[in-house]
């Protein structure tokens, strides 16, 4: 399996190296460089383990004086030739060729440099995997250091990082469960929140305990891991569909954190005239751009900005962290709101009027219609201030030029609610009370005005509009725990905290906890809820929901924890486990793959006992420090003897075919001539257009980086490269398109296991490792099934057109990777909308993804690429 090489232009400071390096080895004579690329990352490092090995020569006895004979050149080789390690913690044992074959002193120094993978390097030149990835070995002439050579060698199947996903699903599944209150019947519970039985809960809570118990566990495997994840997931769904509304009698809409937001709205807010907004406006996903008229003027914290027409202050989903997370709950917040409200069962107040309101008088109630509301003269709003009002609308709202809504008999503009399943209209010179809840746009007239909130899900315009709400902002923010204490004194013990905001009457006391882990470590909840993890001080954060530069702080001292002394040994048992499975039980290795290693069954039960023994150790609650410290010592013992009696295998299996990608397997998506994208796509890695210039990289709304060598774009995950931008980004990208080019000419020059299969149309068919050749086009009209272990290969030779049909699925079975899968085609390559594809896309010209289409691999063309909300995941 051949992988990129890792080169990032994060990491320029190491180009002019690759490039010395380069010269320095090509005058060398490396074959191995050729074919293989270098990690320039500033953040590389050179393995510590460094080694001179030297051959053994014939001691010559002479009077005789023999010349010196220099070193001129050194190839490095992996054991049988391999240039890959596979195996979890496997080893490939490196020689290093000298020539001339007669020179005085042949031995060599060797090293690893760390590129995208991770490995060591004995003295004997015992290379060992440590994390997946392209590492380089390095032989280092002892006699003359200016004369070396190197092998690039590609690092899979290491120990995975796969506790994430299940950790971040425990996490929101906490939140979740919390998010609902218990009830019997939701007689309770009002009709904006909702409810589930306490059975329910019990059974959710217990599916998230189980999961976390995996979590914990330190020997979980892989699959253990993922069945947690798909469980809980599962658990999830069935509380989720459990959940139901409250029937309480209503008492006004939750508008959550909408409720901070004079004018809030999803895709634009425009203004003309002299418009005057007293409380905050807030914009997302859109960003700040999309709010015209208003002259905005960017606060040096980033995360909000002022303007002559806002009482108040201006938010985007572009500004600084946390400002997008807070308006991305803001807006969700709208949108429940206004689902809530619309479910509410209306009181008799349905049809009422044939929805002209003009000149009625309108009593507490929720009032419902089918259809369009017109307000042709004015409306009166008659009740107490504890009444509320609730006005749902399927059609349009629609009120008349200089018609106002009244209020009477102390009647609210926050109790009131207008729910608007289409556009809302205020006439020129009309006023309006109450907070508008609209599923599009809200257009205000010129000199209109409304005393409430104006919340569109998609765009609101202004015109000389008043816009006033009640909102009042925090001016402090104060930290305190529960009993007034300032520290944690108890093993794992926890403090409650709390925040208080000056002025007492803010509209939102809701905050955002966060923990600074000082000379301590702690963990806190979102309700604030600080855990103790070890000794030292830590600094709590409160941070107000809606206004991020709005904090206050409070020291905890953390004490009386217990030792983290038991972390090393539980590692190391951890990782004895791991390793004493990382080989196979042999007599003498006969029977195993000379990549893989070996041990006799008497060797291995001796390490298991080892194991065993240092795991009492850690169970033991009462162990002392100098009990640990020894039964570490003693498993590291323990190590380095099984290690030590570890042997590669004699069996000999043909390898499969591959391909070198070289710097090209650093794209996404790489291509010469253009590459576009229209709707959601989302590319995982990075892209690059060679030798077209960024202006080729459409629809990607790219942000320059301030080097100037690169963009980044909500649509990528990675960096957005293009010949036009600084150094060494042009050459980096010649090197790129040129190592494409090449792997095309090769993958089609391999000769085929098969050609002709199937005339062309793989449609429901289902292929096992191997070359493949067509002369002509290639369809797959029906599910293709790719089958094949982690180590199998696929090479696709197509000298037609590629086409997939609309809806349409590439599926890997038995172990199969993407990444060892190459679709080579000399015309174009069309990917049917909604369709999935896997593996490399290298073409002579373009490739086109149809809308919702994925890929797990990559889109290398000669000429151009198009999206189309495509997702490409790079493997």
């Amino acid at each position: 399996m051949i992988k990129s090489t890792g080169f990032k232009l994060l990491k320029y400071a190491g180009v002019a190296l690759f490039v010395a390096v380069s010269m320095s080895l090509a005058s060398c004579g490396s074959s191995s460089l050729e074919s293989s690329s270098y990690s320039s990352s500033t953040s590389t490092t050179i393995s510590t383990t460094t080694s001179t090995v030297t051959s053994t020569s014939t001691e010559i006895s002479s009077v005789t004086s023999i010349a010196n004979v220099p070193v001129t050149g050194i190839v490095v080789q992996g054991a049988s030739g391999a240039t890959t390690i596979t195996t979890l913690d496997g080893t490939l044992q490196m020689s290093a060729i000298v020539t001339p074959d007669n020179a005085t002193d042949d031995s060599v120094v060797w090293s690893v440099v760390n590129g995208t993978g991770e490995a060591t390097i004995s003295v004997t030149g015992l290379l060992m995997a440590q994390a997946d990835g392209n590492v380089t070995v390095r032989a280092t002439s002892v006699s003359d250091p200016s004369v070396f050579g190197w092998l690039v060698v590609a690092i899979s199947n290491q120990r995975a990082e796969s506790k994430v996903s299940l950790l971040s699903s425990i996490a929101d599944a906490n939140i979740n469960k919390d998010s609902v209150v218990v009830s019997v019947d939701g007689s309770d519970v009002l009709p904006s929140n909702q409810w589930v039985s306490a059975e329910v809960k019990n059974v959710y809570v217990a599916a998230i305990a189980s999961a976390q118990l995996v979590a914990d566990s330190t020997v979980a495997t892989q699959a253990a891991v993922d069945e947690a994840v798909t469980v809980l997931a599962m658990a999830t769904s069935i509380f989720n569909n459990a959940k139901a509304f409250g029937i309480k009698v209503i008492e006004g809409i939750n508008l959550g954190t909408a409720i901070n937001y004079a004018v809030l709205a999803k895709s634009a807010i425009t203004t003309g005239g002299a418009s005057v907004i007293t409380g905050d406006v807030g914009i997302s996903p859109a960003a700040a751009t999309y709010m015209t008229g208003f002259s905005l003027v960017a606060d040096s914290s980033g995360t909000f900005a002022k303007s002559t027409q806002v009482i108040g202050s201006t938010y985007a989903a572009n500004y600084t962290s946390p400002t997008p997370e807070v308006l991305t709950t803001a807006v969700s917040d709208m949108e429940a709101a206004y689902n809530v409200g619309m479910e509410i069962v209306p009181s008799d107040f349905t049809e009422i009027y044939g929805g002209d309101l003009s000149g009625h008088t309108l009593e507490t109630g929720v009032y419902k219609w089918s259809n369009n509301v017109v307000i042709n003269s004015d409306v009166t709003i008659s009740g107490s201030a504890s009444d509320v009002w609730v006005f749902q609308i399927s059609g349009m709202l629609t009120q008349a030029a200089d018609v106002d809504i009244v209020l009477a008999d102390g009647a609210l503009a926050d109790n009131i609610y207008w729910l608007v399943g289409e556009a809302v209209t205020i006439g020129a010179g009309a006023h309006m009370e109450g907070v508008i809840l609209a599923q599009t746009a809200i257009t205000m007239g010129v000199n209109s005005s409304i005393d409430g909130r104006l919340l569109a899900q998609t765009a609101i315009t202004l015109s000389d509009t008043i816009v006033t709400s009640s909102i009042v902002a925090p001016t402090e923010i104060n930290v305190q725990a529960t009993g007034q204490a300032s520290a944690i004194t108890v093993n794992g013990g926890t403090l409650q905290m709390s925040a208080s905001f000056l002025p007492a009457n803010v509209s939102n006391h809701s905050v955002i906890w966060s923990v600074s882990n000082d000379t301590g470590e702690a963990s806190i909840s979102p309700s604030g809820l600080l855990t103790a993890i070890s000794d030292g001080m830590v600094i709590v954060k409160a941070t107000a929901a809606n206004y991020p530069t709005v904090f206050g702080t409070k020291t905890i001292t953390i004490s009386n924890q217990a030792a983290e002394s038991k972390t090393a040994l539980i590692d190391a048992v951890a990782a004895a486990s791991l390793n004493k499975v990382s080989v196979a039980v042999s007599v003498d290795g006969s029977d195993i793959m000379p990549e893989d290693k070996w041990v006799t069954a008497a060797v291995l039960t001796d390490y298991e006992a080892a194991i065993a023994t240092a795991q009492l150790v850690v169970d033991d609650v009462e162990a002392t420090q100098p009990e640990v410290d020894d039964a570490l010592s003693a498993l590291d013992a323990a190590s380095s003897t099984f290690n030590a009696e570890k042997a590669f295998g004699t069996y000999v299996e043909e390898v499969m075919q591959t391909i070198d990608l070289g710097v090209a397997g650093d794209f996404a998506v790489l291509a010469k001539a253009a590459i576009s994208t229209t709707g959601a796509t989302y590319v995982t890695g990075d892209l690059g257009v060679s030798p077209a210039a960024a202006t080729y990289l459409t629809g990607f709304d790219l942000v320059a980086d301030a080097t100037n060598t690169f963009s980044t774009s909500i649509y990528a995950s990675g960096q957005l490269l293009a010949a036009d931008y600084a150094e060494p980004t042009p050459t980096y990208l010649t090197t790129a398109v040129a190592n494409m080019e090449t792997a095309y000419t090769y993958g089609m020059g391999l000769a085929p296991d098969a050609t002709e299969l199937f005339a062309g149309n793989l449609s429901g068919q289902t292929l096992v490792g191997g070359v493949y050749k067509w002369s002509n086009d290639v369809l797959i009209n029906a599910e293709f099934t790719i089958s094949g272990s982690a180590t199998d290969t696929w090479i696709f030779q197509i000298s037609g057109k590629l086409t997939q049909a609309e809806n349409i699925n590439v599926t890997l079975i038995g172990g199969a990777l993407p990444e060892n899968i190459f679709w080579i085609v000399a015309d174009t390559v069309a990917i049917g909308v909604g369709a999935h594809l896997a593996g490399t896309v290298m073409t002579q010209v373009d490739i086109s993804m149809g809308t919702g289409s994925t890929i797990d691999g990559r889109l290398l063309a000669q000429t151009a690429v198009s999206l189309d909300s495509t997702i490409v995941t790079m493997p």
